[in-house]
C-alpha cells in the first residue's frame, strides 16, 4: 500500500499537512491527480490553512471517500524550523505532495529525494527511472 501526504509552506515558513492518504498514492496512482490538485489550489488565489483542508478534503472526496475523520484531523500545524526535508524525513509516506509558496511550484517527493518535474509529468516515480 503506498501512501502519500499532502503539505502546504507558506512564504512566512508556515508549514500544514494532511492526513496521510493510505493507498494508490504513487504518480501512476493518484499521485499525477495530487500534483495537479495542487497547482489548481496553488491558481486559486485561497492559499490559506482553510482552503487546504478544503481542497485535502475534495482530494478524499475523489479517491478515498474516508468518512470517519474528525474535522481537526484533516490538516495540521508543523513546525521543524521550517526543514522540509526534516519534516518529510520523519514522516512514514512513500511519497509528498508540497506546494511550496517560497518558489511558487509544486514538488514531490518519494521519501526524501525530489522527483524531478519531466518524471512527474510522465506518471514516473523515481523507482522507475
Amino acid at each position: 500500500m503506498t501512501r502519500g501526504t499532502f503539505y502546504l509552506i507558506l512564504k512566512d515558513g508556515t508549514i500544514y499537512q494532511s492526513t496521510e492518504f493510505n493507498g494508490d498514492m504513487y504518480l501512476e496512482g493518484y499521485g499525477k491527480d495530487a500534483y495537479y490538485f495542487l497547482e489548481d489550489f496553488k491558481n486559486s488565489g485561497n492559499i490559506t490553512k482553510e482552503g487546504f483542508k478544503d481542497l485535502i478534503k475534495m482530494f478524499n472526496a475523489e479517491h478515498h471517500r474516508y468518512d470517519d475523520i474528525d474535522e481537526d484531523r484533516w490538516v495540521y500545524d508543523r513546525c521543524m524550523n521550517n526543514n522540509l526535508k526534516e519534516l518529510i524525513a520523519n514522516r512514514c509516506s512513500d511519497y509528498s505532495y508540497v506546494l511550496d509558496m517560497n518558489e511558487n511550484k509544486v514538488r514531490v517527493f518519494y521519501f526524501d529525494k525530489e522527483i524531478p518535474y519531466s518524471n512527474i509529468i510522465n506518471g514516473m516515480a523515481m523507482k522507475s527511472i
